[in-house]
């Protein structure tokens, strides 16, 4: 019982993240965007579905594979030095948008809304 409550939230926490991640949605409208531009597969209302289950399947393989790698290097990885490494990584991404905020300056903001 505990278990399948610990799934649901996990499920409902990782929906949610998603659902909400306005990072998400753009990479997403620019791949499908590229997709129909170039041609590789067709782009048709009927193959949405098709395309979604590839996409949660290829999501799901790299988030098995990401916690199958994490498990297996548990030793390398304490809870002190996955704190830095997200803080690294933070800093790491603040980083890049304030470069592209510089070179694209308050245009790139605007003309993505």
């Amino acid at each position: 019982m505990r278990e399948t409550r610990g799934s649901k939230r996990s499920f409902a926490l990782g929906f949610t993240i998603t659902a909400l991640d306005p990072t998400l949605i753009a990479t997403w409208t620019a791949a499908v965007a590229v997709l129909h531009s170039t041609g590789p597969i067709p782009v048709r209302p009927r193959l949405a579905l098709p395309f979604a289950l590839g996409v949660s399947w290829g999501i799901a393989a790299w988030f098995g594979l990401l916690i199958a790698l994490l498990q297996h290097h548990r030793q390398l990885l304490s809870k002190r030095r996955m704190s830095q490494l997200v803080l690294v990584l933070g800093i790491l991404t603040d980083g890049a948008g304030d470069l592209d905020r510089r070179e694209h300056g308050a245009a790139a903001l605007v003309s993505c809304r």
